[in-house]
């Protein structure tokens, strides 16, 4: 079966791709970060946007 869910990134309904806590990025994002370099424009937004996936979706650990 196939997933269809929207990409975190550019929020097109896409095919399931790299989900991060049930949050998808597209294959598409997924290149464009990857090929991203470090001194890209739009590196530190996409490097927030992912560090933002992980904080908020982390599950709860216990005292």
């Amino acid at each position: 079966m196939i997933r269809i869910i929207e990409c975190c990134v550019c929020k097109r309904m896409t095919r399931a791709n790299l989900l991060l806590w049930d949050t998808n990025i597209c294959l598409e994002c997924e290149q464009k970060i990857i090929d991203l370099d470090s001194d890209h424009e739009d590196y530190l937004v996409l490097k927030e946007g992912i560090k933002r996936i992980l904080r908020y979706n982390q599950p709860v650990s216990g005292p």
